[in-house]
């Protein structure tokens, strides 16, 4: 006997089984076999329709995917092109060689729906059919940096904000020091013309901020406040150190002092803007690394 034949015997065999079942409670045999078929046509009702089901919801599953890797993938070109914007913003950007420190920052668009992605619908959509070596760890970490990078984009403004209200405070009292050195200088061209002044009355001295402004010029008159430090507030304070019992020195050596911590404080924000800069730039080249082997994992 073929296997087709024993299932048909087998069929017969289970169909007469449950009509002698429904007769044992006084049931005739056509409305066993009603009842019967009303039971199958019932059950494959069932299974097709949570079979559509089932097609319907991985078709959906595979929509999804597709989607949020796409999504993930121009997450880490954006990324990557905030990381080389920023770094060659920092080439030019600096306090205190004359430039404005502007940094340009790409706006990254994917980010705010990456935030608000749904943890437990990411992972019903995302749940791999077999077991996959690191796939929890990669999950993790890929809400992780989203949160991450998201912090970092909110608070690198407010960051580079409170700088330099900082900043601006330190710029406005060093060019007061130097102005005001510069004042004093063009007091005493008018007032000398040209005159010669005794050593021991602080004509050396006098001579000396002469020529500290004459080279400043013959240099360009740089105003930046780089140059400005080094051409005159340090040239200034170096030549008091050398006539300490000269009567000018001391508004001269006030004004330069003022100027040169201002200065300093000047290049502590330079130095931390660009400290945090780079860090931001180096953040955004690591999210977008990573989430490329986050897409290989769970893809």
């Amino acid at each position: 006997m073929s296997r087709s034949e024993r299932a048909a015997l087998s069929s017969t065999i289970k169909m007469n089984q449950i009509i002698e079942y429904f007769r044992s409670w006084g049931v005739d045999a056509n409305t066993t076999v009603s009842v019967f078929i009303t039971l199958l046509t019932f059950s494959l009702g069932l299974l097709l329709t949570w079979m559509a089901g089932q097609a319907k919801s991985l078709k959906e599953k595979r929509s999804y995917k597709k989607s949020l890797v796409y999504i993930l993938r121009d997450f880490s070109k954006a990324c990557t092109t905030q990381n080389n914007t920023v770094i060659k913003s920092l080439e030019q950007a600096s306090l205190k060689k004359g430039n404005d420190f502007i940094i340009n920052f790409v706006p990254i668009g994917t980010l705010d729906y990456l935030n608000k992605l749904d943890f437990h619908i990411f992972l019903k959509n995302f749940e791999p059919f077999l077991f996959k070596k690191n796939y929890s760890k990669a999950i993790s970490k890929l809400f992780e940096l989203i949160a991450q990078i998201k912090a970092q984009n909110e608070n690198i403004v407010e960051f580079s904000r409170l700088l330099f209200e900082t900043y601006k405070k330190h710029e406005t009292q060093f060019y007061e020091g130097v102005n005001g050195l510069r004042k004093i200088h063009d007091e005493l061209g008018v007032q000398l013309n040209g005159t010669p002044i005794q050593k021991d009355k602080g004509g050396d001295l006098i001579q000396g901020y002469f020529r500290i402004f004459g080279e400043w010029q013959t240099n360009g008159e740089k105003t930046d406040i780089g140059s400005l430090h080094k051409e005159i507030v340090l040239q200034t304070i170096q030549l008091n150190k050398h006539h300490p019992n000269i009567p000018l020195i001391l508004p001269t050596n006030e004004l330069a002092l003022k100027a040169d911590a201002a200065y300093l404080n000047v290049e502590k924000i330079d130095g931390m803007l660009s400290k945090k800069c780079k860090d931001f730039a180096h953040f955004h080249r690591r999210a977008s690394r990573l989430t490329n082997l986050i897409i290989k994992i769970i893809e």
